[in-house]
């Protein structure tokens, strides 16, 4: 721990290579803390000080009555001690003074450093409120834009069930010719039993209606298939597009600088 002694002996080091004494060369010369060595160097400052302002001994007066001469010798050393003792009090009061402005200088360059701290950081709350209302706003977006999607959706699977439905009306149009069909067949074996003769041309009467209502009816599914794989892919690629136009719009929004994007949303 940093002693008065060793202040002291710091200063006599300083004045002995013919400098003046301040913080910064104490400092240098013991280290330790500036604040111990800014009180030691006071206490030494204010015990220079009552020396030079205390009068002069008794013992001088007394000499006085005895030797003029030696008393003025005397008085006159001591006065010139006295002066001196003043002049480095008031050297080191200007060091004091010094020092005191040099704080009030970094006291002020503190509060200017803690002002423009308060504005960054006021600054830097105000983009996160934007980037909280931005991100805000993408949502809404995103919330608005999902709506079709599930509409488009919904639509989707109507047609799906009406497909369904179609395909089940095919059966059943499919099941009600192979009846109708097996009607034919039998009432062609009745007349063949009643009409022998006309049993070969019967046949192939039968035969030919039967090939014409299969080709119909395998024309009608190719042709129902294919419209419902043109619907497919019409639906398919409305929501792509939709999906793709989302999706830009949101990317072109977050790509934009903070202080520049618009609400998203709006055009």
């Amino acid at each position: 721990m940093l002693t008065y002694d060793a202040v002291v002996a710091a200063i006599g080091q300083i004045r002995e290579r013919g400098q003046r004494p301040s913080l910064s060369l104490i400092l240098r010369e013991t280290g330790g803390s500036k604040t111990d060595i800014s009180r030691l160097f006071k206490r030494w400052r204010d015990e220079q000080a009552a020396t030079a302002a205390a009068p002069p001994p008794p013992e001088i007066a007394a000499l006085a009555a005895l030797s003029p001469d030696l008393a003025t010798r005397i008085r006159q050393a001591y006065e010139k001690q006295s002066c001196a003792a003043i002049m480095k009090a008031q050297e080191d009061l200007a060091l004091a003074q010094q020092h005191v402005e040099d704080l009030h200088r970094s006291l002020g360059d503190a509060e200017a450093a803690q002002a423009q701290l308060r504005i960054e950081f006021e600054d830097r709350a105000q983009m996160e409120r934007r980037l909280v209302d931005a991100i805000a706003q993408g949502v809404a977006a995103m919330a608005r834009l999902q709506s079709p999607l599930l509409d488009a959706i919904a639509a989707l699977h109507c047609i799906v069930r009406d497909m369904a439905e179609h395909q089940n009306g095919l059966k059943a149009s499919i099941d009600a010719v192979q009846t109708r069909c097996g009607y034919l067949v039998g009432e062609m074996d009745h007349a063949q039993g009643a009409i022998a003769g006309l049993h070969v041309e019967v046949q192939e009467r039968a035969t030919a209606l039967i090939t014409m209502v299969r080709s119909a009816l395998d024309q009608q599914m190719t042709a129902t298939r294919d419209l419902i794989a043109a619907d497919r892919a019409t639906l398919r690629r409305d929501l792509q597009v939709r999906h793709l136009a989302s999706v830009r719009e949101l990317r072109i929004a977050l790509a934009r600088p903070v202080t520049d994007r618009p609400f998203l949303g709006s055009t």
